[in-house]
């Protein structure tokens, strides 16, 4: 799985793409943490449609309760993924328990309303 991240005036920005790997993903969320701490950003828009797998209810109930545990509730977060991808919303749902405001939706402009961020 290729993960990159830029920094955006009011948001970073993380692009996922290939095979889902949760070694990566976990890697990959602790940097993308450290670097909104870094940036002094509190909003983070995944542009996951690249990825070419199904990510498993496992896989995104720790994902949510490492964003939880790593970011304290101080980040928003809105993952976008491809249709096949929205089979559950467990991810949402486990970040909301634990006080992480997180969406996760198969467009871009519900995303970016989430995170109150301008269209593009």
């Amino acid at each position: 799985m290729d993960l990159r991240y830029e920094t955006r005036p009011d948001h970073l920005l993380v692009t996922a793409a290939g095979e889902f790997d949760h070694v990566a993903a976990r890697q990959g969320m602790t940097s993308v943490i450290k670097a909104c701490g870094e940036k002094g950003v509190s909003r983070i828009l995944v542009d996951g449609r690249g990825i070419t797998s199904l990510v498993s209810i496992a896989d995104r109930f720790d994902l949510a309760t490492q964003l939880s545990v790593e970011s304290k509730g101080n980040l928003r977060m809105a993952v976008v993924v491809a249709a096949a991808n929205m089979f559950t919303k467990t991810m949402e749902d486990v970040a909301a328990n634990r006080n992480a405001p997180l969406r996760t939706t198969d467009s871009m402009k519900e995303a970016r309303e989430f995170l109150n961020l301008e269209p593009e």
